[in-house]
């Protein structure tokens, strides 16, 4: 922080809304790993740097769409295995 402001932290819900997801995901994230980094004030609170975020959304990247395949049927199946 070299402009000497210092940023306020965000809650779970914001950094929700921020990314569009639930609740629960942004949870999820943060115990299982692959969200953005966050700090814990005391036992319970969580918070996470406006910085953090704005790294985690960059660090996303598109997936490949892939061409959707045509649904299988089970007599497809069955001729495969038989073959």
């Amino acid at each position: 922080m070299n402009s000497g402001v210092i940023e306020s932290l965000l809650n779970e819900k914001e950094v929700a809304k921020i990314l569009n997801l639930s609740l629960g995901k942004v949870r999820h994230l943060r115990i299982y790993g692959g969200g953005p980094s966050f700090v814990k004030l005391g036992d319970k609170t969580v918070r996470y740097r406006q910085q953090d975020v704005r790294e985690f959304i960059s660090s996303i990247t598109p997936q490949k769409i892939t061409k959707k395949r045509e649904p299988i049927t089970v007599s497809e199946i069955f001729n495969k295995e038989t073959e």
